[in-house]
């Protein structure tokens, strides 16, 4: 597809993706980072920049760099990127002191303390008919349920779902309420 732009327009672009992608590559390859045992998706995709980057030839990133006025900008850029990001971790605890003195002064909720008694109680062999707490069930899941939730971890259905919830879900529940 042909989009239509000025040459500069083109330059600004290339060196705001193909340039920093070439770039940032380059730059981690110098790191000699490697595959470990607790590598997350988000390192496995640096590790395939890395490779992919470094297996261009230099040629092309230097024709990227030689060739485009805004690529040495962005050098500049990823520099002063780096010392404010620097800066800012050398310097949070200083940031956050004021917030986490006010957090220190937020006392326990009269329902986690209602909790913590009655499993104190209930430890030192109290009958605990109700605690009237938090809410959490005394009793395990039915079994439907424990089966459902080790399915799920098998299809590698683990991670935090998005807000309005699945989508898959959300459509079993329209149908089912139609259906009513």
């Amino acid at each position: 597809q042909m989009i239509a732009m000025s040459c500069e327009e083109h330059d600004e672009y290339a060196a705001r993706s193909q340039f920093i992608t070439h770039f940032t590559g380059r730059v981690l390859g110098n790191l000699k980072l490697s595959s470990t045992p607790v590598d997350t998706q988000g390192f496995k995709a640096v590790l395939r920049l890395i490779d992919q980057t470094n297996n261009d030839s230099f040629d092309l990133f230097y024709g990227l760099y030689k060739h485009n006025t805004f690529s040495q900008a962005q050098i500049a850029d990823v520099t002063s990127a780096v010392a404010r990001v620097s800066h800012d971790l050398i310097h949070f605890n200083e940031r956050s002191a004021g917030l986490s003195a006010l957090l220190g002064r937020v006392g326990t909720s009269k329902t986690a303390s209602q909790s913590a008694r009655a499993a104190e109680l209930k430890a030192q062999g109290k009958d605990i008919i109700a605690t009237l707490g938090v809410g959490e069930p005394d009793y395990p899941p039915p079994q439907c349920v424990q089966q459902a939730v080790l399915e799920a971890f098998d299809r590698g259905d683990h991670t935090y779902t998005p807000v309005p919830g699945i989508p898959a879900l959300r459509q079993a529940i329209c149908k089912s309420l139609s259906d009513r």
